[in-house]
């Protein structure tokens, strides 16, 4: 089998359950990772036969990605913000959404040695890329998932930076104590609802980790409420960044302006509200 060979046949194992541009990343993405290639060396080495170690392994990852298993848990990485993390079966992946997410509060921050508190850390992507871009600032990202923070600390490691990660459930008040006293935090949270689940693609419901999407009670509000509840307490807090459900963005923004607020929200490049700035 060429190289050739195996992206034609990766092509017609995966179009029937992707678009043809989103399979075509995917099968470039697979083969550069196990044939230790740029884009550029794969194209030029489309009439070279695999090894038969490396055919082994494109057929069991393949396999793999046919059963609906997302391309960054079978690489074991997602890109984000110009970084590479480390993903597993106990985070979401980085999405480009998150970027948008972490370019607004990096273009608050500017040059300011800032205190950032971020609740729900997943692969530490939001804080690493804060923490890599904003060396000044110092930054506490707590998840209730050890195995969470376990790989999001990896990945600070491995992208040279220093992130004061903590295993704590956010919405239970008596945790609060051992958090910092944050000028800015920045979140984004569990936000789906459970009906929303049988809208959902298969690769990401049959994959990625149910407590990182949705809400416990139902509640879109359910953690936006509790990061609001945190900021009215600290006066410190002047900013806060959320992600958020679209569906919901606009009852987060009356939120947080009944609360004294002032507001603003963001479109993702979906054209969909994504990204909800409050600041006082």
């Amino acid at each position: 089998m060429t190289t050739g060979d195996a992206v034609q046949l990766a092509r017609k194992a995966l179009y029937p359950l992707y678009e043809a541009g989103e399979a075509h990343v995917m099968v470039e993405m697979l083969l550069c990772h196990i044939l230790e290639l740029d884009r550029l060396g794969l194209r030029m080495a489309m009439q070279d036969r695999l090894r038969p170690e490396d055919r082994q392994r494109f057929e069991a990852l393949l396999e793999e990605l046919v059963s609906g298993k997302p391309i960054q848990y079978v690489l074991g990485y997602a890109d984000f913000y110009g970084l590479k993390f480390k993903v597993n079966e106990h985070t979401l992946i980085p999405r480009q959404e998150t970027e948008e997410l972490v370019e607004k509060v990096l273009a608050r921050i500017g040059e300011q040695p800032l205190k950032v508190l971020e609740v729900g850390t997943g692969t530490g992507c939001i804080a690493v890329a804060l923490k890599k871009n904003a060396p000044g600032i110092e930054i506490m990202s707590i998840d209730i998932s050890q195995e969470a923070l376990d790989l999001a600390a990896a990945n600070a490691a491995m992208n040279g930076t220093e992130v004061d990660f903590v295993c704590c459930d956010f919405l239970d008040e008596t945790n609060w104590a051992k958090l910092m006293d944050a000028d800015l935090v920045v979140s984004n949270p569990p936000y789906i609802l459970e009906a929303e689940a049988a809208a959902m693609e298969n690769h990401v419901l049959g994959f990625e980790p149910h407590a990182a999407l949705f809400v416990t009670n139902n509640d879109p509000q359910q953690f936006y409420r509790k990061i609001l509840d945190w900021a009215n307490s600290h006066e410190r807090t002047k900013a806060v960044y959320l992600e958020l459900n679209q569906q919901f963005a606009s009852g987060t923004l009356d939120l947080y302006e009944n609360a004294g607020w002032t507001s603003v929200l963001y479109k993702d490049l979906n054209d969909n509200d994504r990204i909800l700035a409050a600041f006082r």
